[in-house]
Order: structure tokens, then sequence, then C-alpha cells
């Protein structure tokens, strides 16, 4: 995907506030709505499933999550959620900038696990 193609997907939509970079909301596929088109913003996702099953896709892979599935999403990366077969999949997105994570003094925690996760140097659980 060039890069003209890859800024058609980023998502506009303010997400966390400027106090304070954090918001979580309560979603079902298909009652709140049929899908989560491919997006991107500058946020950081952590999509929790709460129960059911449901579609997940990451960088263009496409995972089949069920509940107590965990999937985390870095800034800038492409996502969608949609709707498997026809089950009703319940989730929490949880978003916040990573300016959340960050100490104003070193931190040994954010340069031996934080940062490594940010820059995809961590392998996933999966």
């Amino acid at each position: 995907m060039d890069k003209l193609q890859y800024k058609i997907y980023h998502e506009n939509k303010t997400h966390t506030p400027d106090d304070f970079p954090y918001n979580t909301y309560l979603c079902s596929i298909p009652l709140d709505f049929k899908s989560v088109n491919l997006h991107w913003h500058n946020e950081v996702e952590i999509i929790v499933i709460k129960k059911g099953t449901g579609i997940v896709s990451v960088d263009l892979t496409t995972y089949s999550v069920s509940a107590g599935d965990i999937i985390f999403v870095l800034p800038g990366h492409l996502h969608a959620i949609s709707q498997k077969d026809r089950e009703i999949m319940e989730y929490e997105n949880i978003l916040f900038k990573s300016s959340l994570l960050k100490s104003s003094g070193y931190d040994l925690c954010n340069d031996k696990f934080i940062q490594p996760l940010f820059q995809a140097a961590l392998i996933s659980a999966r």
C-alpha cells in the first residue's frame, strides 16, 4: 500500500480529550454497528473481547477472535473489526495517547518494555 492509499484510511475523529489522553468505548457487533471499517489513528488501541466471536484485522492480517482475547494496535497501524458469520461480539475499546505511558524522568520499565513494544521489537504472545 502506498502512502497516498494509507492516508485515505486516517480516522480524524478525536478519541481522547486534550486534558486526559484516555477513553473507552463499549461496543457490540452487529448491535451497535455492522463493522468498523479499515482505519488508523494516532492513539494506541486495545481491543478486549468480552463475549462472542468476531474478526479483527491488523495491518491487513485477519484474526478470528473470541471472548478473552486482547488485541493491541499500535498508533498508525491499519485495523478493522467485523462480524464473524452471524455471531454477536461484545468488546471494549481502550484508546489512549502513548504519552500517557511516559515518565517525566528516567524510567527503566519504559526503556526495557514500553519503547520496544512501540517499536515492534517485542514478540506477541499469540
